[in-house]
C-alpha cells in the first residue's frame, strides 16, 4: 500500500533522444502526491515529451522512472507495461454519432445528472447537451474530454496544451475544477502550457523547460481552499 507522503513520480538521469537531438533531460526530480504542476517554456523545448514520459507512452528512454516506487519496464514483446490510475487526457471520447448526453450515460450511468448540473445547465453549454460529439468545435471537444477526465477521477491526470482553445471564463471554471480535485481528491495534476499566466493561481510547482532541461523551478504557496 503506498505511504501519503511517498512521491507519486520519481525520475533519475531520464535522458530521451529523438535521432541526435536530446529531446529531455532530467538528472532528478519527484512529482508528490495531490499537487499541481505546470511544465511551461517554449515551443519544442520538451513539453509533450516530458508528458508522454510520465504517462508511460515512450517506449525508448535512459534512466529510472518510478511510479508509486515501482519500476514500469517494457516487456519482452515490446510494449510497455501502463500502471493503473494514470489518465491522460485529451484522446478520448472519439468524435462520433452519440450525443454528449448520451457518451456520458453510457460512461457514468447515474453519475450523468450531477454531471449535467456541474457543466451544462449555464447558458453557454446548456444547448449542447443533446448534440452529437462529431459536431463540436475543437475547443468544446477539448472541454469534453476535460469534463470525462476530472469525472473519472484518476491518481495523476496529465492535460496537454492546457486552455489552447479555450476562453477565460472556461479556464478559470476548470482552474476551479483542477484546484478542487487536487485538494480534496488528492489527485496530482500535471499540465503543460505556454500560457503559464493562466495557471498560476492554483499551481503548486511551475517548471521551465529549456531544450528538454528543467531550466527553473518556481514553488508556489499552497491554497487550502476547497472551493469548488
Amino acid at each position: 500500500m503506498s505511504q501519503p507522503n511517498q512521491p507519486i513520480y520519481t525520475l533519475k538521469d531520464i535522458k530521451v533522444k529523438y535521432s541526435k537531438n536530446m529531446a529531455l533531460n532530467i538528472p532528478n526530480f519527484k512529482f508528490h502526491r495531490g499537487a499541481i504542476y505546470v511544465i511551461t517554456g517554449p515551443m519544442s523545448c520538451g513539453k509533450s515529451t516530458f508528458l508522454n514520459l510520465l504517462s508511460f507512452k515512450l517506449k525508448n528512454y535512459l534512466g529510472v522512472l518510478l511510479y508509486e516506487e515501482k519500476l514500469f519496464k517494457q516487456k519482452w514483446y515490446d510494449q510497455t507495461s501502463h500502471p493503473k490510475g494514470i489518465l491522460f487526457s485529451g484522446f478520448y471520447p472519439q468524435r462520433s454519432k452519440e450525443t454528449i448526453q448520451e457518451f456520458f450515460t453510457k460512461v457514468f450511468k447515474e453519475k450523468t445528472n450531477e454531471i449535467k448540473k456541474q457543466y451544462f445547465l449555464k447558458e453557454n453549454f446548456s444547448s449542447f447537451w443533446h448534440t452529437p460529439t462529431k459536431n463540436l468545435s475543437r475547443g468544446q471537444m477539448k472541454r469534453l474530454r476535460l469534463i470525462y477526465a476530472l469525472e473519472r477521477d484518476p491518481k495523476v491526470l496529465i492535460v496537454d496544451n492546457y486552455g489552447d482553445g479555450f476562453d477565460k471564463n472556461t479556464i478559470i471554471e476548470f482552474n476551479k475544477k483542477l484546484k478542487y480535485n487536487a485538494r480534496s481528491k488528492g489527485t496530482t495534476i500535471i499540465l503543460s502550457t505556454s500560457q503559464y499566466k493562466d495557471v498560476m493561481e492554483i499551481s503548486n510547482v511551475l517548471l521551465f523547460l529549456d531544450k528538454g532541461y528543467i531550466s527553473k523551478i518556481r514553488s508556489q504557496k499552497k491554497n487550502n481552499s476547497k472551493s469548488k
